[in-house]
């Protein structure tokens, strides 16, 4: 997998050197199966050689450092609490949009024990396996549900 991490790595830092990550780069390319403490001692030759590096690797390790902590202190504030109105009124939201939600559910297009969708069935097989669909079932007969309702006859038909 080849990694483009740019010619002058991270913009946040200055220092006339190439980036840590780029010079990190440059070990990995030179000695691909090296270990993980291998690259970090050739990482540390090559910094004690170049000045700019040196400090360019501590400013890198410093800028992570805040960052972590400053996560971490962002994780751990206390979430404000909620009233028991704000509560009531998401419970109160939440349930109607169960109703919007209901309304939109296409009953031609459940799923019946067959795995074939309820349009796809005969009128006497659903009338046998599902109870409120019965007396639709029994009406539709030999034909199949889809041919004999369309979604807002069979709302009237299981309402009714």
């Amino acid at each position: 997998m080849d990694t483009n991490l740019g010619s002058k790595g991270a913009t946040r830092q200055s220092w006339f050197r190439d980036a840590v990550r780029v010079a990190f780069k440059e070990i990995q390319d030179e000695h691909p199966r090296a270990s993980e403490k291998k690259w970090a001692k050739l990482l540390g030759d090559r910094s004690r050689d170049e000045p700019e590096l040196f400090d360019a690797g501590w400013e890198y390790i410093v800028r992570n450092m805040v960052d972590a902590q400053e996560h971490y202190a962002r994780r751990s504030q206390p979430k404000p609490q909620r009233t028991l109105e704000e509560r009531q009124q998401e419970q109160e939201e939440i349930k109607q949009q169960a109703k919007k939600d209901a309304a939109t559910v296409l009953y031609l297009n459940w799923l019946m024990p067959n795995n074939k969708r309820l349009r796809f069935c005969e009128g006497n097989y659903v009338a046998k396996v599902c109870a409120p669909l019965a007396r639709a079932g029994k009406k539709a007969g030999n034909k199949l549900m889809g041919q004999v309702y369309s979604e807002e006859e069979l709302r009237r038909e299981i309402a009714s």
